[in-house]
């Protein structure tokens, strides 16, 4: 019986999911931290959220706790490597409030260019002088966005919609990303021909971390267009504020939106007051929606990693070093999640693994990926627990061997797309003596999200969580048709259809996300389909 403790509101869904014989769980969301302190020895997982703070003290007298579950993406109140040093595993539940994080972007702009809280301000107050409030129109300006991620590519898609100029600076992505959403890609931050110099609303929507505190400071600001906009939904730090309020003091700037906060909950008062400043308590993700699905993914997380499996978003790796990056922990979940795809998919029985790295990767981090594959490899081979800590012995007594490097492994691309730079993402060939070869491949974005984007030869991009439907097949009519039906027929549900087709052969590979997996009488069934060639049903 594994004891659970709630210290944050959760929603009453995500409560229903976690309910389990296996479980017993406390629901204290107004817990003080005096009783806290009283009674945390007894728990082994705390799932909290940012009014907790779970720093050394805490975790001195945690001597159960194995799991620290944060309803979130921040993870400001929890002393990561303290909990990594004592072997705590720490995940988190990052990308679920995107459609909340980005529709506040665009109220908190559109508030602020036709000035609603202030007419609003004045209507209450008895007045009604309309000329104080003329506004400006947002169709056809030039929005400038600073990383491409969920949020920033959802906000990219509302100004779409609403007549606006999009570019962006994402020095992590691929040209094929900017053109398949439609956005122009600035190479530089500064410049002549950088975003900054070309924009009319400033936006950043990237993570905290030591490249981007302080990203946007005096400099970058007074390189705007004079009578510009910015807005900051994304997390405090990332502009500078003081700077900010100095440029707004100059008139440089129309004026600034702000939800996330360098000092929360004490923002800086004098940039609070100012009259250009259109100000929320950061409240971007605080939709009953978000809150419900940040609930239920925190949930999901954690009832994986208390049944052993792979965790998606591990904000730690405990027992490991505890000076990982952000990119190099995301690196780790998508070569875990690549190797138990492999696993699931071969069709020989592999002798050698290489792995081809970004070139800037070094030794330490080309090894912790391997073992990171290597353990993901391993998930279904062997019964016994598989950890960082065995993953290669347990590799190497299946009589394969492992490598890494940081040269290209020339990937191939599908008919007419751009080719992909091989040093923005990893790629894991497996091969035996015969001449078999299996390459996977797929990137992290925003140093958090990973993806599958080759499958062999065959271009996708895909999610890798959930279960699939992987099959390769005749490129003809009928194919989705046929297997929608198929599935229809036994009650299951397809949440995403990812089909890529490739000029040679005229062959086609597809993955089917669906609600729940197939059986064998299923798969065998399926496989005598004339349009399919093979068929695997894989769990991520």
């Amino acid at each position: 019986m594994q004891r659970v403790l709630i210290t944050g509101e959760l929603h009453e869904d995500a409560l229903a999911a976690l309910a389990s014989d296996l479980l017993s769980v406390d629901y204290e969301p107004r817990l003080q931290r005096p009783r806290l302190l009283q009674i945390i020895g007894n728990y082994h997982v705390l799932l909290t959220r940012s009014g907790t703070t779970v720093d050394r003290e805490l975790l001195d007298k945690a001597q159960q706790l194995k799991i620290v579950a944060r309803a979130g993406v921040g993870i400001a109140n929890i002393d990561l490597e303290y909990a990594t040093h004592k072997g705590i595993l720490v995940i988190n539940a990052p990308g679920v409030n995107t459609i909340s994080a980005a529709e506040l972007t665009i109220s908190l702009l559109m508030a602020m260019v036709r000035q609603i809280p202030s007419a609003q301000h004045q209507l209450k107050q008895g007045g009604w002088d309309r000329h104080l409030f003329k506004g400006t129109e947002l169709a056809q300006k030039t929005i400038g966005l600073i990383g491409l991620g969920n949020v920033g590519r959802r906000v990219a898609q509302i100004c779409h919609g609403l007549q606006m100029k999009v570019e962006a600076y994402d020095p992590y992505l691929t040209d094929e990303i900017f053109e398949k959403l439609g956005v122009s890609r600035r190479r530089q931050l500064r410049g002549a021909d950088g975003l900054l110099h070309h924009c009319h609303i400033l936006s950043p929507h990237v993570p905290l971390n030591e490249e981007t505190t302080g990203l946007i400071a005096r400099d970058e600001l007074m390189e705007l267009p004079l009578g510009a906009w910015v807005v900051n939904t994304s997390r405090g730090g990332v502009i500078c504020e003081q700077s900010l309020l100095e440029v707004l003091e100059s008139n440089h700037l129309a004026g600034a939106a702000i939800d996330t906060w360098q000092n929360e909950p004490t923002p800086h008062a004098k940039l609070v007051r100012h009259p250009k400043v259109y100000g929320t308590p950061h409240i971007g993700a605080l939709t009953s929606e978000a809150q419900r699905k940040v609930g239920l993914a925190i949930v999901s997380q954690l009832n994986k990693a208390l049944d052993g499996e792979v965790v998606d978003h591990p904000v730690n790796i405990p027992g490991m070093h505890s000076n990982l990056t952000s990119p190099l922990r995301a690196r780790m979940v998508l070569c875990e999640k690549l190797g138990r795809l492999g696993q699931q998919i071969l069709e020989f029985q592999p002798t050698t693994l290489t792995l081809h790295l970004p070139p800037e990767l070094d030794n330490d981090a080309g090894h912790l990926l391997v073992l990171a594959f290597q353990k993901g490899f391993l998930y279904r081979v062997t019964n016994e627990f598989v950890s960082y800590a065995n993953a290669s012995a347990k590799f190497a007594s299946s009589g394969m061997s492992a490598s890494y490097d940081t040269t290209s492994p020339g990937s191939a691309q599908p008919a007419g797309g751009a080719p992909v730079r091989p040093s923005r993402g990893i790629t894991a060939t497996l091969a035996d003596a015969k001449g078999h070869q299996l390459s996977l491949r797929g990137v992290v974005y925003d140093d958090l999200h990973p993806r599958l984007t080759h499958l062999g030869e065959f271009a996708l991009e895909v999610s890798p969580e959930g279960h699939f439907l992987v099959f390769r097949n005749q490129d003809v009519p009928g194919v989705v048709g046929g297997v929608g039906q198929f599935l229809a027929q036994h009650n299951i549900n397809i949440d995403s259809f990812y089909l890529s087709s490739h000029n040679l052969e005229g062959k086609a590979m597809a993955m089917v996300k669906i609600d729940s997996c197939l059986t064998k009488a299923q798969c065998d069934e399926m496989q005598t389909f004339t349009f399919i060639d093979k068929l695997f049903a894989v769990d991520l």
